[in-house]
């Protein structure tokens, strides 16, 4: 499956701006999985999507080093390990059934539509470690299956008691698992990868590392408001075509 020169250049521009809003806010990379999911095949956009982020984690973590919580983190990743497994296993039935493709990019959507409406919903558990252990769990079988769960994580992370930046930190840190994880799977899906998606891979790992630097400088310098006001916007929108245009239209019509 070929990707056209204009899919190419959206995901480039829009890796720069999820970027910026990860470093910025903790949370972005949602809007680029919603756009990849609505111009990609379903088996190819996980494991790329781990493999982009990956390198804007990296980049996350570098910056925030210094603010890592490890006390936090083996919790999170003990959890995270078996539920990874899992999910994988879940992931590698679902790329296998074609006639099931339109009701993910319909689940998809739908997930989408759920983490706008709640983006004010609160985690009431104030334990650090049993909000790290649920998170980790989460983390792993959802992220192979639905590939980006920074908007799950995000209640949970919220409800600890820490730093703005030791938050971003605990995001960039999971963000690295969650999706280095999954480069291992282009293996998997190799045979319907195109020169396509090999340069949308580079260009997008370039434009995650220019968007976290800008991220970084910009920190505390605008609003955090209007981005997200941005951000659901535009994610209303591409849940409106997974749903409507890459499901019902396809089933139905």
């Amino acid at each position: 499956m070929g990707v056209s020169p204009a899919a190419i250049a959206l995901l480039f521009f829009c890796a720069i701006f999820t970027a910026i809003m990860s470093t910025v806010t903790g949370v972005g990379g949602v809007l680029l999985f919603a756009v990849m999911a609505s111009v990609l095949e379903y088996a190819v956009i996980v494991p790329m999507y781990g493999a982009v982020q990956t390198t804007s984690a990296i980049c996350r973590v570098w910056l925030y080093r210094r603010d890592i919580l490890f006390s936090l983190f083996w919790p999170f990743l003990i959890a995270f390990l078996p539920a990874i497994a899992l999910g994988i296993v879940v992931w590698l039935y679902l790329i296998e059934i074609k006639e099931a493709q339109p009701y993910i990019k319909m689940g998809i959507g739908l997930y989408l539509f759920v983490f706008v409406s709640t983006v004010k919903f609160r985690v009431r558990i104030k334990d650090p470690k049993r909000l790290m252990v649920i998170t980790g769990v989460i983390s792993g079988f959802l992220s192979a299956i639905v590939g980006v769960v920074g908007s799950l994580q995000a209640p949970f992370f919220a409800a600890l008691d820490v730093t703005k930046e030791e938050r971003v930190a605990i995001f960039s840190i999971a963000s690295l698992l969650a999706n280095g994880i999954k480069i291992p799977l282009l293996i998997v899906v190799a045979e319907k990868l195109s020169a396509g998606h090999g340069i949308i891979i580079g260009l997008i790992a370039i434009s995650s590392i220019i968007g976290a630097f800008a991220g970084r400088k910009i920190m505390g310098k605008i609003s955090e408001d209007v981005y997200k006001r941005a951000f659901h916007a535009l994610l209303f929108l591409i849940a409106c075509k997974l749903v409507i245009w890459d499901g019902i239209k396809v089933l139905w019509f």
